[in-house]
């Protein structure tokens, strides 16, 4: 399937399937300094940012019937943290399914994520995996 490559404001690069179904996959970094809450921070480890952004999953923040899990895992060999989490985004008002892992290394946050409509997640499931077991963090 023919996929399109979009690069965001915000610096993160987007592939999008060449359907009209609700899926991303997404993946960049930033530094702390992009993020309002933390611009008084040089630096964090991983588990500081992983208090900060849990801190966002509110049902205010997000959207209404917010579930989330969050479990230890590894991006590009570093130690890393995977959130899988369902919400109603208001805008759309449709059950979105997310997949985001995140890292912190050398003074940058790097995230890679995947959504689609709830009831065809699974679709693009493998494509993410791939982009996930491709992805590198240069050292």
């Amino acid at each position: 399937e023919e996929w399109i490559g979009k690069m965001t404001i915000g610096g993160q690069y987007r592939l999008i399937p060449n359907k009209k179904n609700l899926a991303s996959i997404a993946f960049g970094s930033s530094n702390f300094q992009q993020f309002t809450a933390l611009k008084n921070k040089q630096s964090l480890n991983l588990e500081e940012y992983k208090v900060y952004h849990l801190s966002l999953f509110t049902e205010e923040q997000m959207g209404p019937e917010l579930e989330y899990t969050i479990t230890e895992t590894t991006l590009s060999g570093i130690k890393a943290y995977i959130i899988e989490y369902t919400y109603v985004p208001v805008v759309i008002n449709k059950k979105l399914y997310f997949t985001e892992i995140f890292t912190v290394n050398n003074g940058r946050i790097f995230t890679l994520y995947y959504y689609a409509n709830i009831d065809n997640y699974k679709e693009y499931q493998q494509e993410f995996e791939v982009v996930r077991n491709s992805f590198k963090i240069s050292q």
